[in-house]
């Protein structure tokens, strides 16, 4: 049976800061699957759907966070393979995707 004796102020603010902890880490590998698996469609609809304000801090989070010169390298691989007929695959220094989805317990 679970002790039902009252927090004192200083326990309940840091279960509370655990609590919120997890649920971000939760929301956030929810967010990294969707938006590597989920169809291009279903997060072009999502994102149209956040206020322009926080797509905006979105698109500047992912920006500093990112190597866009990787970026880069994808889409002349995407666009050389939509010119060319030819499969692209991955840029040569960087591996394929993985073979199994990431799981959240």
């Amino acid at each position: 049976m679970p002790d039902r004796r009252r927090l004192d102020d200083q326990e309940a603010a840091r279960r509370r800061r655990a609590w919120l902890e997890d649920r971000r880490r939760w929301n956030r590998d929810l967010v990294v699957v969707l938006l590597r698996y989920a169809p291009e469609v279903d997060v072009a609809r999502a994102l149209d759907q956040l206020p322009a304000a926080e797509l905006q801090r979105l698109a500047r989070l992912l920006a500093q966070a990112t190597d866009l010169h990787q970026v880069a390298r994808r889409i002349a691989a995407d666009l050389r393979q939509h010119l060319d007929g030819q499969p692209a695959g991955p840029p040569p220094d960087q591996p394929g995707p993985p073979a199994a989805t990431p799981t959240h317990p």
